[in-house]
């Protein structure tokens, strides 16, 4: 048996942009701090909403459809940048693009609300 996936909206409120994205329900994938920095964001991301749990393909579909509804207010998630500091005191730092990263939109109050409708008639 296939587990369920949900397609959920997320908001960094630290840069007031929003993902469309996908998970398998029950997964805390961008929803816990662990997660989050696992795949590369280090600011202040919450849910905003969910679909109810759909089979594989109505999730890709409902997914695709929506990020394709605004695929002209797409934005690329900004490059992190990751200092770590060695026991000698030598500082190493990474630039990294973080999971997801083409998945972010500048969407207006209008354009959530619509997404919100959508998804909570999926």
């Amino acid at each position: 048996m296939t587990k369920l996936q949900q397609v959920y909206l997320l908001k960094d409120n630290d840069l007031n942009i929003y993902k469309i994205g996908r998970r398998t329900v029950g997964t805390p994938r961008f929803l816990t701090e662990g997660s989050l920095r696992k795949n590369g964001y280090v600011t202040d991301i919450e849910q905003e909403y969910t679909s109810r749990g759909l089979d594989g393909e109505d999730v890709k579909n409902l997914e695709t459809v929506l990020q394709d509804m605004f695929s002209s207010k797409r934005v690329t998630y900004p490059t992190i940048v990751s200092t770590v500091t060695l026991p000698n005191g030598n500082t190493i730092s990474k630039n990294r693009r973080p999971s997801g990263y083409t998945e972010w939109f500048n969407l207006s109050v209008e354009e959530v609300s619509e997404v919100v409708d959508i998804l909570s008639n999926s």
